[in-house]
């Protein structure tokens, strides 16, 4: 089953890029972000360079979040959290 990394909590443009640029390495199937129009912020364009032009990347506001997990999980997904420490 293919990697979707939810990243509907972070707040700071550096680690949306950085993560950005991770998922294309790796090549997750889906990056969630809680506004999608982060990719059009030019400190974001600056790192994360143009990982976003091959990455599915959707929008998941922060209050929708457990419904999008719900639903995830009924389709066959594993819900893992991971914790940031940056």
């Amino acid at each position: 089953m293919d990697i979707i990394i939810v990243a509907t909590l972070l707040e700071k443009v550096p680690n949306f890029a950085n993560l950005t640029r991770t998922c294309e390495i790796f090549s997750v199937a889906q990056l969630v972000v809680p506004n999608i129009k982060i990719m059009e912020d030019e400190g974001f364009k600056a790192i994360a360079v143009t990982a976003e032009r091959w990455l599915n990347m959707i929008e998941v506001k922060e209050n929708q979040l457990a419904e999008y997990l719900q639903y995830k999980k009924m389709c066959g997904y594993t819900v893992r959290l991971l914790r940031y420490l940056g």
